[in-house]
């Protein structure tokens, strides 16, 4: 993905709702994957039901990254940029996960968004790759943790 969209959707709020689909489609993209290659047989049998909880804890993660992510730009870069900026790029970022549906390709496409997401966060901060690799890198814990904290609360639930 060319690393100028990525200004570009950050720049224009109008493509709100173009990323919450692109959201959407990764979202849908995991379960599928997870349902082609037999995984989803260890979480509740492929059922509406696991849907649901990855939708859930996907938002989440996403959700802690965006906000550790803007919060670490802005106080150690600088870079003003609102919640939503950062989540239309970010998520724009993430399309390679749509290839998830793919069991074999599907394994890969997260390393392949962990560098666009770098590439993401490179363009808008407008820095070196070694910040834009540190900032990732918090982001990356926060979603993590984020995502252990409404698995485990989900889990609680259901």
């Amino acid at each position: 993905m060319h690393r100028q969209i990525y200004r570009e959707t950050a720049a224009n709020p109008q493509l709100n709702l173009e990323a919450l689909y692109v959201a959407g489609g990764i979202i849908l993209a995991g379960f599928v994957g997870q349902w082609f290659t037999g995984l989803s047989m260890f979480y509740s049998g492929g059922s509406i039901g696991m849907f649901i909880r990855l939708a859930v804890i996907r938002i989440a993660s996403w959700a802690a990254a965006v906000i550790a992510i803007q919060y670490a730009a802005k106080s150690l870069h600088q870079v003003n940029l609102p919640a939503a900026a950062w989540f239309r790029a970010l998520v724009y970022a993430q399309t390679p996960t749509l290839l998830m549906i793919v069991p074999v390709v599907g394994l890969f496409s997260g390393i392949w968004s962990a560098v666009c997401s770098i590439a993401a966060i490179h363009d808008l901060e407008g820095r070196d790759t070694v910040s834009a690799v540190f900032i990732g890198v918090i982001g990356a814990v926060a979603a993590t943790i984020g995502a252990s904290v409404v698995t485990a609360v989900l889990r609680s639930f259901f």
